[in-house]
């Protein structure tokens, strides 16, 4: 498994609608592998770590992003679905500042480094993930629920055992 795959199923098994699954080796089969999952996905996550530098630039650019971002009535950042949007009329503005920040001399070179930490972890996360595949507990399609949802199945499929195409 790679640690994307990891990343993926970690967070597909976290979220899953657990109505109508039952049985206890399938019960126990989910949450013991969304802990293992979970702990491999904390790694994997924890390996791409930022010079503590740009924490400070990190921040000034996500004020800068509320700054212009859209407001209701009382000046409060709009949230839908879990973001923020920016105020069309002020994306160009924005950017202007954004470019500003990152081509200043002074961040030149931190900018730099961040895109190198950024292009070795999508270069990390297609590699495989030292989880030993055996730390997994794997199900056999007896052991589902007759009930079993297309989707619920899908995110189980990691960890079923016949679950193969001809």
């Amino acid at each position: 498994m790679k640690n994307v795959e990891v990343l993926m199923t970690a967070k597909s098994l976290s979220e899953i609608d657990v109505t109508g699954i039952s049985g206890v080796k399938l019960s126990y089969a989910i949450i013991s592998n969304s802990k293992v999952l979970g702990e491999e996905s904390k790694n994997i996550e924890e390996s791409k770590k930022y010079p503590e530098e740009y924490q400070k630039i990190e921040e000034e650019m996500r004020d800068l992003f509320m700054a212009n971002a859209l407001s209701d009535k009382k000046g409060n950042p709009i949230v839908e679905n879990d973001t923020y949007s920016l105020d069309p009329e002020k994306v160009k503005e924005y950017n202007s500042k954004v470019k500003e920040i990152q081509d200043s001399p002074e961040n030149k070179e931190l900018f730099d480094k961040i895109a190198l930490i950024d292009k070795d972890y999508l270069k990390f996360l297609e590699e495989e993930s030292p989880l030993k595949e055996d730390k997994l507990i794997t199900v056999t399609l007896d052991q589902l629920p007759e009930d079993i949802t297309v989707n619920q199945m899908s995110v189980l499929s990691f960890m079923i055992k016949e679950l193969k195409t001809e």
